[in-house]
């Protein structure tokens, strides 16, 4: 049976899925790198804008989404 590394405290920023899926941490550029599927995954932190834009978005679609749970309870 394959060994699953445990998952550490914060402090060390190691966390399960890095070992388990074989990820790259470039530590100059901060992305983390695997394959899945077949297919090269990059994952990268979104710039502060990018964070603000995701977040109206979010907020937009849970305003509509509660719209129309209202309703649909008339």
């Amino acid at each position: 049976m394959k060994a699953r590394a445990r998952r550490w405290n914060a402090r060390n920023m190691k966390i399960r899925w890095q070992y388990d899926k074989k990820v790259t941490h470039d530590g100059v550029t901060n992305r983390f790198t695997f394959v899945h599927v077949g297919q090269k995954v990059v994952f990268k932190h979104l710039s502060p804008r990018e964070v603000s834009e995701d977040q109206m978005k979010m907020t937009m679609k849970r305003k509509e989404e509660r719209k129309t749970k209202s309703k649909n309870r008339k």
